[in-house]
């Protein structure tokens, strides 16, 4: 008999069983975790997943599972809606300075700002660096 290749829809209720069972095994709720793209490919009986695949199954994990999806290189971040209402919520205001002068066509703003942002914890200088001349205008 054929492999059966799951819909999209599918797959999403195969990851959402897969996280309640691990959750059963731990005794506890999983609320975030980590889901390699091979997994993925793995439970959707496909060797490759193209992007509007990968896509079309985000949707389904937050619109029918409740799961909200982000991708981060190799991997999948899955995190369950909801969980974050706890969380720290940040507006405009502390940067309201900033937005005062882009509003007021003030481009250097920008230019500030990079200035006074500080490079991500597990960024090396180097990759910083050269983000930065990337980002810098080209000098005629």
């Amino acid at each position: 008999m054929p492999r059966y290749t799951p819909t999209i829809s599918e797959t999403a209720q195969l990851v959402a069983l897969l996280i309640q069972r691990y959750g059963q095994s731990r005794g506890k709720e999983v609320s975030r975790f980590r889901l390699s793209i091979r997994a993925l490919r793995r439970i959707a009986g496909r060797p490759q997943m193209r992007d509007v695949a990968v896509d079309k199954w985000r949707a389904a994990m937050a619109d029918e599972q409740g799961w909200l999806v982000f991708a981060d290189g190799e991997e999948f971040l899955l995190i369950r809606r909801g969980f974050a209402k706890g969380w720290t919520k940040v507006g405009g205001k502390v940067i309201e300075d900033l937005l005062l002068r882009l509003a007021s066509g003030d481009r250097g703003a920008v230019e500030d700002a990079a200035k006074e942002l500080l490079p991500p914890p597990a960024v090396e200088a180097a990759v910083v660096e050269a983000a930065a001349a990337e980002a810098a205008p080209a000098k005629k």
